[in-house]
This record gives C-alpha cells, structure tokens and sequence, in this order.
C-alpha cells in the first residue's frame, strides 16, 4: 500500500513495510513513458540511466532506499506494459548497469514486480552497502532529503571513517 504523506517531498511517497521489506522510508519515484509516438530516444534513455544509477549510489551510501518505476511524482500508480520477457530484460538491465558503472562494485540491489490494482510497478531495493562509498563516474552522491546530491569533501571522510574503525 503507498499512502502520500503531506511532508513528502514531490517525487516521493512513504511505503509502508507490507508492500517491501525495507522499513518505513522515503521512496524516489520514476515513471517511464512508454508510448509509440514518443519512443524512448538514445539520449534521453542514457539520462534516465544515469538518474537511476545516482538513486542507487547515493541510497547505498546513505540509508536503504527503493526506487519505484510506473508511479509518478503525485504517486499516481500508472504502471509498466511489460511482460514477462521484457520484465527480465529491465531486471537484467538494471543489474548490468549497476555493476559495470557503479564501483567499487556493485550496491546490494534487488529488482522486484508488483501489481497494484492490476499494474504492474517495479520496485528496485537498494540496502545501505557495506563499502565506505560507491562511487559513480568517479562522484560519490548521497540522499539529502528527496535529492541525491555530490557529496562534499568533509562529507567522504565521514563516510570513509565510518567504516575506519
């Protein structure tokens, strides 16, 4: 169940613990057209990528977090067409781009399905990594309320130190 909160930030929506495993916590929200007469083009699939990939640095640096595809920023559920083929291609595709760009390696991430009033959503999970950082195109971000944002230098050490002792 998703219930939008008034002190949620645009783009987000609080899950509650029956819908993941994660506990209560905010949630990034993307929504991907998926209509013929605008067809996903190169460039804006590479932005998109890199959107994700910074979500998903920035929440396994920071605190668990789940990405969920085909709600929008009001947290209007509008769903995937995908079947099952094309479900595994965006898990498979998901994973890919999570291990070769995002280092040292990869954040733990599970891609997941779900039907909500008959659409299909998908949920990426991401959990707090066990690295000192993640690092994407050598920038390490971080969840500052509903943003990821570049970490600032006082900010790696933190992260860093962390994990020193």
């Amino acid at each position: 169940m998703i219930s939008v909160s008034p002190i949620v930030p645009p783009g987000f929506a609080l899950i509650r613990q029956n819908y993941c495993t994660l506990p209560l916590l905010y949630v990034k929200n993307i929504f991907i057209r998926s209509d013929p007469v605008f067809p996903m083009t190169k460039q804006r699939r590479a932005g998109s990528d890199v959107e994700l990939l910074k979500s998903i640095a920035a929440f396994a640096n920071t605190n668990d977090g789940v990405i969920l595809v085909g709600i929008d920023d009001a947290g209007h559920v509008k769903g995937l067409d995908l079947d099952f083929k094309r479900k595994d291609a965006l898990e498979r595709r998901i994973h890919q781009l999570a291990r070769t760009r995002i280092k040292p390696v990869s954040p733990p991430v599970q891609v997941a399905f779900d039907d909500i009033r008959g659409m299909t959503v998908g949920r990426i999970s991401v959990a707090r990594g066990e690295e000192p950082l993640y690092t994407l195109a050598n920038v390490v971000y971080l969840r500052r309320g509903s943003s990821d944002v570049q970490a600032q230098p006082d900010e790696i050490i933190s992260l860093v130190t962390r994990f020193a002792f």
